[in-house]
C-alpha cells in the first residue's frame, strides 16, 4: 500500500515539475485594451506653431477634451457631448462639412467638432477649433495621432465622421482605424456617414 501511494506521489511530482509534461496556461489578453494603432506625425511646417501662439494641451488640460463612451453615446466630463442641441430635421439629407473651412462660431448648433484619436484608440474632441489658436495638433500637444478629422455630433450621437486634417493629413486607412476603435467602444457604425479624404499609398 505504501509503495502504491509513493508511486502516485512520484508520478504527480514528475508531471508538475517536468516542463515537457506540464501544461502551462497562457494568460488571456484583452485585445480591446491592448490594441495599438499606427500613428502619423505632425507635418514639419507646423512643428514650431506652439511658439507662434497655437494652444498645446497637456495633463489636466488635455483630459478636459477626452471622450468616454456609454450605451453607444459620447461623453465628456460625464456629460453627454453636445446635449443642448437636437439634430436638424433635414440632417440626413444635407449632412456634410464644408471642405477646408474653419469651424463656425456656432459650431455646437451645427454639430461640427474636430477630433483626434491616439495610438490606444482614445478620442479627444472640441467644438472650439480656431485658426492660429486651436488645431488638431492642440489635443495631444503636437504628438503623433492615429487619426484626425471632423465629426457632426448631436446629443452624444455621431452622425458624420471624416479624416480631414491639414495638420496631419491622415489617409483613409487612418479613418478605418478610428472606425475600428469606435466599434470597439460600442458605437453603431451603420448609422454614421463616413467621408474619406485623400489616398493610401
Amino acid at each position: 500500500m505504501r509503495f502504491y501511494l509513493l508511486s502516485i506521489f512520484c508520478f504527480l511530482y514528475l508531471i508538475t515539475t517536468n516542463p515537457l509534461l506540464a501544461q502551462t496556461k497562457k494568460p488571456k489578453t484583452n485585445t480591446a485594451t491592448t490594441t495599438e494603432y499606427k500613428t502619423l506625425r505632425l507635418l514639419a511646417k507646423y512643428l514650431e506653431e506652439e511658439k507662434e501662439g497655437v494652444h498645446y494641451f497637456r495633463g489636466k488640460d488635455q483630459k478636459f477634451y477626452h471622450v468616454t463612451f456609454k450605451d453607444g453615446l459620447l461623453y465628456q466630463r460625464k456629460q453627454l457631448v453636445n446635449a443642448s442641441y437636437a439634430p436638424p430635421k433635414d440632417l440626413n439629407t444635407n449632412i456634410q462639412i464644408p471642405s477646408n473651412q474653419p469651424l463656425p462660431v456656432d459650431a455646437k448648433k451645427s454639430g461640427y467638432a474636430i477630433y483626434v484619436m491616439d495610438a490606444q484608440g482614445e478620442f479627444y474632441l472640441s467644438f472650439e477649433g480656431q485658426k492660429g489658436k486651436f488645431h488638431h495638433s492642440s489635443f495631444l500637444a503636437g504628438q503623433p495621432v492615429a487619426c484626425a478629422g471632423e465629426m457632426i455630433i448631436f446629443q452624444g450621437k455621431i452622425f458624420l465622421i471624416n479624416n480631414q486634417s491639414g495638420h496631419y493629413q491622415p489617409p483613409p486607412s487612418a479613418l478605418d482605424q478610428a472606425l475600428d476603435s469606435l466599434k470597439k467602444h460600442g458605437i453603431d457604425l451603420e448609422k454614421i456617414k463616413v467621408d474619406r479624404y485623400g489616398f493610401d499609398f
